[in-house]
Formats: C-alpha cells, structure tokens, sequence
C-alpha cells in the first residue's frame, strides 16, 4: 500500500497498516529518483509503474488500468515540480505560481500561465506530464517568451497527446523554426483543433513551412488558425491560399494585421472556388486597395458559403466600396462585410 506524502513515497504491506505508526516498510524520495515509463512485468505481464532509485528499477501496480494511469500521472507530475522547484532554489528564482499548481493537480482539464516568462526549465516540466495527461484539453502559454528552442519539447510530448485540442501561443517568438515544429506536430497529433500563434512574427519563410507541412495532412482536425499580426505578406498568403484548395475544414481565415497586398488578397479570395467550407475571412489592415475588384466580386458572388468578410483599415476607394457591395445584393449566403467606420 503506497501513501504519496510531501516529496516521498511511503509503502507498507497493507492498506491497513498506513494508519499506524512506524508501520511503514520504507519510503521513496522523489527528489532522488526518476520517474520511468509504465512498464510490463515480465512474470505477470501486468503493466507496472517503474521508478528508478539508487540504481534499482522499482515496479509496482494498482488493482486496476485506471489507477495505474493515475498513480504514474501523479508521480511524474511530482517528480517535475520537485525538479523544477529545485533548479528555481539554486537559481534563487521565484516559482510561476500556475505551473506549480498545474503539478500539483494532475488531474485539472487546462494550464494557462499569460504574460510570465517562462524558462526552458519549467518547459520540461510541463512537458513531461503533457506526454501521458488525458485530462488536460488546453494548453495556453501567451506572452511567455517562449521560442522555438522551448517549442520543440513541448511539441513532441504533445505529439504522444491525445486530449489536447486547443494550443495558444500568442505574443512569444517561434520563429520558422517553431513553425517547423508546429507543423510536424499537427501532422502527427490527431486530436489539436486550435492553434492560436498571433503575435508572433513568423513572417512568410515560417507561414510558408507551416503550410507546406499541413497542406496533405491526410487526417485533418485544425479548423482554427489565428494568424492575426505575423508579419506575413504575399508569399504567406499564398501558401495559405494553397492550403485551402485541399483541405475543407477550416470556417475562419484569420489574418488580420499583416500585409498580404492585393495579390494576397486576390489568391484567398481566389481560393474560395475550391473551397467548400470557409464561413468568415479576417483581412483587416492587409495593406489591399481596388486592384482586380471585379474578378474578386465576381468569386465573392459565387461563393456559396462565405458568411461575412472583414475589410477594415486597407486602402479601397469609393468604386471599390461600391463594387463589393454589390455582391451581398447578388450573394444570398454573403450577410456582412466590413470596412473601417462602417459595416454593410
């Protein structure tokens, strides 16, 4: 019978003997072991957790799967606050409240920690549960200075992931190499539907990969992709409109305070002929004027789902303005399109 107490493990040879004193058959620190992978036993083929003390491999199991998961959920999570806070002492550094708190609760269904730095040490220590948590569903990590160096191991515990569905990283600095590793990991893990890099200047060389990557992902779930202020200009767009000829899950283009251009523009809205499936296009402060508007009204009148179009802060004269506006009298499907200052 195993008793998890502060930073030990303490084991006695029943349940009943945890209620008496010096009755314990010894106890485990966990700040001087590690935490291995479940394990199967060879005599009984059962899976066992395995800890690694002193230079013995410990195994033990619980009545049932389920508890085997928990107990080995628990002891990892341990075992990386204790890390953690232990590098934090000798760095005299302060702790990120709300990743000790993730630590401590294993079972929680999110992290979110905004606007706190977070070091590549106390990456590792959210990584390692992230390999085995199927509680957590989303991982929010905004404005904490992450690049892609912290990326990366992030990245591939999430790849071993199976519950997270929502990523954010608005406001750090991946760089393309940051969406090199997004890229894999969306081709890997089937279960992220939102991914949320604003801010983060990956301009078109990390749009580009990005894009490449997932353009042929043959089990598609991202349908939400928030681009908003990367930096990103034609070659960008362009890769995006690419992606969108072969991929008919994605409702929202958004791309708002980048600076695509007319051909940008013109190639997305382009893309909506191939497109079965985007409801809403996010182009505010694009840097996009009149040039071609009607070929683009054109494919906005024949666009049987686009719902409303987002405009504001470019740089169209009055003709242009009273071009698009035709097609919401053409276009049954189209309800809303908005320019800066007023909206039809």
């Amino acid at each position: 019978w195993f008793v998890l107490k502060g930073v030990s493990l303490i084991y006695y040879k029943s349940e009943h003997d945890g209620d008496k004193d010096n009755a314990s058959l010894g106890e485990i620190n966990l700040e001087t072991c590690i935490v291995d992978e479940l394990k199967e036993r060879e005599e009984s083929k059962k899976q066992c957790m395995a800890l690694l003390v002193e230079g013995r491999k410990l195994l033990f199991y619980s009545e049932t799967p389920e508890d085997n998961r928990k107990w080995h959920l628990y002891l990892v999570c341990k075992n990386s606050q204790l890390t953690y806070l232990r590098k934090l002492q000798l760095l005299d550094l302060e702790p990120i409240p709300e990743l000790v708190e993730f630590l401590q609760d294993p079972l929680r269904s999110e992290i979110i920690i905004h606007h706190k730095k977070i070091s590549l040490d106390g990456i590792s220590s959210i990584s390692a549960p992230l390999r085995i948590h199927d509680n957590v569903t989303i991982v929010s990590l905004n404005y904490t200075d992450i690049t892609a160096v912290g990326l990366q191991p992030l990245c591939e515990a999430l790849k071993l992931n199976c519950a997270v569905e929502v990523l954010e990283l608005e406001g750090n600095d991946i760089g393309t190499n940051g969406c090199e590793y997004l890229g894999e990991l969306l081709v890997t893990n089937p279960v992220i539907t939102k991914l949320n890099i604003k801010n983060n200047n990956i301009g078109d060389e990390g749009c580009i990969t990005l894009f490449e990557l997932i353009r042929y992902n043959k089990h598609p779930r991202l349908a939400d992709l928030d681009l908003t202020n990367n930096n990103i200009h034609t070659d960008g767009a362009l890769a995006f409109a690419k992606f969108l000829e072969t991929q008919q899950n994605f409702p929202d283009i958004k791309l708002n305070d980048n600076n695509i251009g007319n051909e940008g523009f013109f190639a997305l809205i382009e893309a909506l002929n191939f497109n079965s499936t985007v409801h809403n296009i996010y182009l505010e402060n694009n840097n996009v004027d009149g040039e071609k508007i009607p070929i683009i009204c054109q494919n906005l009148a024949n666009s049987a789902t686009l719902k409303k179009l987002y405009l504001g802060f470019n740089n169209f004269c009055p003709e242009s303005i009273q071009e698009l506006t035709k097609t919401i009298l053409i276009n049954s499907s189209l309800e809303f399109i908005e320019f800066a200052g007023y909206s039809l």
